[in-house]
């Protein structure tokens, strides 16, 4: 029986508003996991039939924000690994999140939080050079790639991108949203993949987190 049979949408239409209000939430962000989900597997397919770089281009486009999505900056990334870029010159990357991003969908809707993923992508892409390599990575998820820069250099960009988040709210209606990042900063290894690269950005933002949220945390190798 559907969910929608128990509301009475005569005595409370109000409640009854907000709760189909919350439902289509609901349903908008699980289409993003969705989606999200399809890309890893499509990729998944494509690295194993080796024809990442026979994907469309239109493919390589994120709806929402127009950066590169995850088909778009694995595709790239793959040429930049066939070029021996990351043999030759220093690149470092960072992998931002943005902090209890669900309480932003929960409090304000769907289309607000979709409203701050663009907000956040406007001002990541102020920071970045011509050659710099930015994109959706999932979710709330972005990924940057700056080669030619330092690891000294490129924490400073991203502690730039997170401080420009923290002071930049977004405005709505009679108020404003405030929003805080945490990002994850490695240099690329000259025997990096694209695998080993994601897994290292993914283990360093979740001890990020465990620290608390809004900070940069780089990566540093065991010995």
């Amino acid at each position: 029986m559907s969910n929608l049979s128990l509301i009475d949408l005569e005595s409370d239409p109000e409640a009854a508003g907000e709760w189909l209000l919350e439902e289509i939430g609901n349903l908008r962000l699980a289409r993003h996991k969705l989606r999200d989900n399809q890309q890893i597997a499509f990729l998944t397919i494509a690295r194993y039939e080796n024809r990442l770089d026979r994907i469309d281009s239109q493919q390589h486009t994120d709806g929402l924000t127009k950066m590169y999505n995850r088909i778009g900056l694995e595709t790239t990334l793959r040429q930049w690994w066939r070029q021996g870029r990351h043999k030759s010159q220093p690149i470092n990357a960072a992998l931002f999140d943005l902090d209890a991003f669900g309480e932003v969908n929960h409090q304000h809707g769907a289309p607000v939080g979709d409203r701050m993923l663009c907000h956040f992508a406007k001002l990541v892409q102020e920071y970045l050079g011509k050659d710099d390599l930015a994109g959706r990575f999932a979710g709330q998820q972005f990924l940057v790639l700056m080669p030619d820069v330092g690891a000294d250099n490129a924490l400073k960009i991203v502690e730039l991108i997170r401080q420009s988040i923290e002071n930049t709210p977004l405005p709505l209606d009679r108020q404003e949203i405030h929003q805080t990042v945490t990002a994850a900063v490695t240099e690329v290894a000259p025997g990096d993949t694209e695998e080993t690269l994601f897994q290292r950005l993914e283990e360093t933002l979740k001890q990020a987190k465990q620290h608390g949220p809004n900070r940069s945390l780089v990566y540093r190798e065991h010995t």
